[in-house]
C-alpha cells in the first residue's frame, strides 16, 4: 500500500470535518455563493458546457424523482401568474407556427 500524501490526508480530514459540521459548512457555502453570484454562475455554465450529457442525465433523473412536486409547483405558478403564463404560451405558439411555416415552405 502506498503511503498517504499530504493532499490525501487533507482530503480525508476535510471529509470528516464536513460530516461533523454539515450545517456550518452549508451556511458558509451559501454565503459565498450569495456574495459571488457572477463567479458562481460563470463556473456553473462552464461546467455544464463541458459536461452536457452528464448534466442532462442528472436533470432527467431529478425530474423523475420529483415529478409530482415539480408539476404541482408549475401549476401553482401558472395559477398565480395568469398574464405571464398566457404570454409564454403565445410565444411558444408563435415559435411553433414559424417553425412549421419554414418546414412547409
Amino acid at each position: 500500500m502506498r503511503p498517504a500524501t499530504s493532499n490525501t490526508v487533507a482530503a480525508i480530514k476535510m471529509r470528516y470535518h464536513y460530516a461533523a459540521n454539515k450545517e456550518q459548512c452549508k451556511a458558509r457555502c451559501y454565503a459565498w455563493r450569495a456574495a459571488n453570484r457572477e463567479k458562481y454562475n460563470a463556473y456553473q455554465k462552464a461546467y455544464i458546457a463541458a459536461n452536457l450529457e452528464k448534466h442532462k442525465a442528472a436533470m432527467a433523473d431529478y425530474y423523475q424523482r420529483n415529478k409530482e412536486r415539480l408539476k404541482a409547483q408549475a401549476k401553482a405558478w401558472q395559477t398565480a401568474n395568469p398574464e405571464k403564463w398566457k404570454a409564454i404560451q403565445l410565444r411558444s405558439y408563435e415559435r411553433r407556427k414559424a417553425r412549421l411555416a419554414l418546414s412547409h415552405a
